[in-house]
C-alpha cells in the first residue's frame, strides 16, 4: 500500500469518526450536518489540484451519485 493510499483512509477514518461524534453530541441536526458538507467541501477544495479530471465516460455515474446521494442525505 502507498502511503498516498494509507493517509486516504487515515483521513477518510477520521473523517467518519468525526462526522458520528458531531451527531452524537445532539447538537441542532440541521446545522451540525451543514457544517460537516461544508468540511468535507474544504477538503475536496484542497485535494483538487492533485486529482486529474474525471473522463466524459465517467460523469454519467457520478452525476447518478449525485442524485443518489442528495436524496439519501433529505
Amino acid at each position: 500500500m502507498s502511503l498516498f493510499v494509507f493517509f486516504a483512509v487515515l483521513a477518510a477514518a477520521a473523517m467518519h469518526a468525526i462526522w458520528n461524534a458531531l451527531v452524537k453530541v445532539h447538537l441542532d441536526r440541521f446545522l451540525s450536518i451543514t457544517l460537516m458538507t461544508l468540511g468535507m467541501g474544504a477538503a475536496a477544495l484542497v485535494t483538487l489540484p492533485f486529482v486529474e479530471v474525471p473522463k466524459p465516460e465517467v460523469w454519467p455515474y457520478i452525476l447518478a451519485s449525485v442524485v443518489f446521494h442528495m436524496g439519501y442525505r433529505t
